[in-house]
C-alpha cells in the first residue's frame, strides 16, 4: 500500500508579517526625521539660508579659514581655498607672521614632520620649494630679508 502525503502548505503566517515589517520599518523612518525636523531650530549657529531659502543644518567648514582663525595668521583668497602665510623678515614691512604663526597654521592642518623638516632646511638659494599632503598644496621660499613666506592651496 502506497501512502501519499499531501505537500506542507505554506505558512499563511509568514505572509502577512512581511508587510507589517515593512510598514513598521515606515513608520520608524518618518518618526525619526520628524523629530529631527522638529527639534531643529532656525537660532542654530551651524544652520544656515540659502539663497533660495533652503536651510543647511551642517555647515561645511572650510579647514584653510579655519586655520587662519585659529592661529590668527595669513590671508585668505580664492574663496577659502587659498592662504598666504608671510612671515616678517630682517627688512621692514615684509610681513607680519612669526615662526609661531607658520608652525600654528601647518599643526592646524596637520602637516607631516618631513614637510616642516623641508621648510627648515631651505635657503635663500633654493628659490620656490613644493609639497602636498592629505588635500593641501603648499609652495614656500626663504630669504632672510623677507623670511619664510608660504602659499597653501586646498586642493579638489
Amino acid at each position: 500500500m502506497t501512502q501519499i502525503y499531501a505537500p506542507p502548505r505554506p505558512d499563511s503566517r509568514r505572509k502577512r508579517r512581511a508587510p507589517l515589517a515593512v510598514l513598521a520599518g515606515t513608520v520608524i523612518t518618518a518618526g525619526i526625521i520628524a523629530t529631527v525636523v522638529l527639534t531643529t531650530s532656525s537660532d542654530d549657529p551651524k544652520q544656515r539660508d540659502l539663497s533660495d531659502g533652503t536651510q543647511i543644518l551642517f555647515a561645511v567648514t572650510a579647514p584653510l579659514a579655519d586655520a587662519s582663525t585659529t592661529c590668527t595668521a595669513g590671508t585668505l583668497a580664492d574663496d577659502d581655498h587659498t592662504l598666504v602665510v608671510d612671515m616678517a623678515g630682517e627688512e621692514m614691512g615684509t610681513g607680519a607672521a612669526t615662526i609661531e604663526d607658520v608652525l600654528c597654521v601647518l599643526a592646524e592642518l596637520e602637516a607631516p614632520q618631513a614637510i616642516l623638516a623641508r621648510m627648515e632646511s631651505t635657503r635663500a638659494l633654493d628659490g620656490m620649494q613644493s609639497a602636498t599632503w592629505s588635500t593641501y598644496e603648499v609652495t614656500w621660499n626663504y630669504h632672510p630679508d623677507d623670511g619664510l613666506d608660504l602659499i597653501i592651496t586646498n586642493l579638489p
